[in-house]
């Protein structure tokens, strides 16, 4: 998916907010680790999640 959305991401980002880009992602990876690694944790490919695919991440409404 990455692969897919990256550059159509780049294509509307200019090119200041592409150089600021590296340590905006540093900062907010110091912020949030402990988070992200929670998340990792519950959702890394290994996952019982990622067992069943990547519709399982989402909430779905009781119809």
């Amino acid at each position: 998916m990455t692969e897919e959305v990256l550059p159509v991401l780049w294509s509307v980002i200019t090119e200041e907010e592409r150089e600021a880009y590296p340590e905006q992602l540093e900062e907010f990876v110091s912020r949030y680790r402990e988070r992200l690694v929670r998340l990792y944790a519950r959702y890394r490919p290994q996952s019982v999640t990622a067992r069943h695919g990547r519709r399982e991440l989402l909430v779905c409404p009781a119809q």
